[in-house]
């Protein structure tokens, strides 16, 4: 059975989605936070193809939840738990916000209820396309 370490590789962590390659994700209220070594480690996988990937295929195939939760395991291999306290999940919303916004999803509703088991997000926002 797959597992993080071997579906996450290296360069699908690394290499950046050509689609943002215009996009300078906004840290907003979260500026030392986005501009600390972890924070800029997280919007460097935030913009990777596995990240990008992983956020549009899950609102596509399940438009009624968060597309964030997609990320949880990723997040974890590449950058470790301390992603998962409660102002990084906030700058990790604001990054997914952005990106998709970026591929042309348009926000739809936030506070949506996560139903997955054993992800460290309680809610999150949908969007459309």
């Amino acid at each position: 059975m797959p597992n993080a370490k071997t579906i996450y590789s290296t360069t699908a962590l690394t290499t950046e989605h050509p689609a943002l390659a215009d996009l300078d994700l906004k840290h907003g209220n979260y500026k030392a936070l986005g501009e600390s070594p972890i924070g800029q480690a997280l919007c460097k996988v935030m913009k990777s193809e596995a990240a990008v990937l992983s956020l549009v295929a899950s609102q596509i195939v399940a438009p009624s939840r968060p597309p964030i939760v997609s990320l949880s395991k990723l997040l974890t291999h590449a950058l470790g738990e301390k992603v998962f306290e409660p102002d990084f999940k906030r700058l990790t919303g604001r990054y997914v916000r952005q990106i998709l916004e970026h591929l042309d999803f348009s926000w739809k509703r936030s506070g949506v209820d996560v139903v997955v088991k054993g992800t460290p997000y309680a809610s999150g926002s949908i969007y459309k396309i």
